[in-house]
């Protein structure tokens, strides 16, 4: 649907010049695929002190494969997580009820959050991380939320490379839906 070979080929040629790589996930469980920011969440980038954290539903998981390609001595705990406040959709709405998640990191301990989505909050503030909840479910029926709906235009910091356990498979076949 949203993503096919050919996009995923024309951004990775469009990408590598600057230095990005480009790797494929998949989600047998997401039978309608539009949002990997509804699928697989960064939530806290690693440090040296601790594990990055990941959040992906529990009822569309990664595959086994692709968590061990990518994940394997990588420095990201992935977590299950938590279901949505409401698992029925706005009329009209072609996304899952898994844009609970589709949420806006503004800073490693700050979210940005959808203000009914209570689950994604207590969960996030067991995490340590605060959340900032803005009315935005009435977004939902046009097919997103938070993070679907903004953009950088400007980011100040260093460009990371969260996966350098990557480097070594760097001619596979691989890419980021």
């Amino acid at each position: 649907m949203t993503a096919n070979r050919k996009g995923i080929d024309w951004l990775r040629r469009h990408v590598k010049s600057r230095g990005y790589r480009v790797h494929e996930v998949h989600f047998p469980g997401d039978l309608n695929p539009v949002h990997i920011d509804a699928s697989l969440v960064p939530l806290v980038p690693p440090t040296n002190e601790r594990k990055g954290i990941l959040v992906n539903p529990p009822d569309r998981p990664i595959t086994k494969e692709d968590k061990d390609r990518i994940f394997t001595g990588s420095s990201w705990e992935i977590l299950d997580a938590p279901f949505p406040n409401s698992m029925v959709v706005p009329e009209s709405c072609e996304s899952s009820a898994w844009l609970s998640i589709n949420l806006l990191m503004v800073g490693p301990d700050k979210a940005i959050v959808e203000e009914t989505e209570i689950p994604t909050i207590n969960f996030l503030e067991s995490l340590g991380i605060k959340c900032i909840r803005v009315p935005y479910r009435d977004s939902y029926r046009f097919g997103g939320s938070i993070h679907c709906q903004t953009s950088d235009v400007r980011r100040i910091g260093k460009c990371h490379n969260y996966f350098p356990n990557m480097d070594s498979n760097e001619n596979q076949t691989t890419t980021n839906s």
